[in-house]
């Protein structure tokens, strides 16, 4: 696990970076090694734009590449979601060495942009009914 922050000056890159090395330096690991990566990650799509291949791009800036990873977005389930998949993975007996690594960053000096990432959090169909539906007792 790395620092939580603002991390204005650091890219999804970096952090990805930070955390991968991480984990490859405590499973005692190298990244040639690896078979398979789950990426997980909520909101790179909504604050920078990059859709689709986030983890193949995060990951490719520090030399993982031309092996299956797994693009997760499941809100603030992701990261355990990526780990689900990479056990599963594992358990499927589809390889030995399998990475999950969660990466989001949502701070921005936009406020606006920065909060408006919930905005998509909820049915946006009934997004005025929304308010209501929350506050109902259960």
């Amino acid at each position: 696990m790395t620092p939580f922050g603002k991390f204005l000056e650091r890219s999804v890159k970096d952090l990805t970076r930070d955390a991968v090395m991480a984990a490859l330096g405590d499973a005692g690991c190298e990244h040639a090694e690896l078979q398979s990566v789950h990426f997980s990650n909520a909101c790179q799509g909504h604050m920078q734009g990059q859709e689709l291949i986030r983890g193949e791009i995060a990951l490719r800036a520090m030399g993982i590449q031309g092996i299956p990873v797994t693009n997760v977005e499941n809100a603030c389930a992701s990261a355990s979601t990526a780990l689900h998949g990479a056990i599963q993975f594992l358990r499927a007996g589809m390889g030995e060495v399998a990475l999950a690594v969660g990466v989001d960053k949502m701070y921005s000096t936009d406020r606006a942009k920065m909060f408006s990432a919930f905005d998509s959090g909820w049915d946006v169909e009934t997004a005025e009914d929304n308010p209501r539906a929350a506050a109902r007792p259960r």
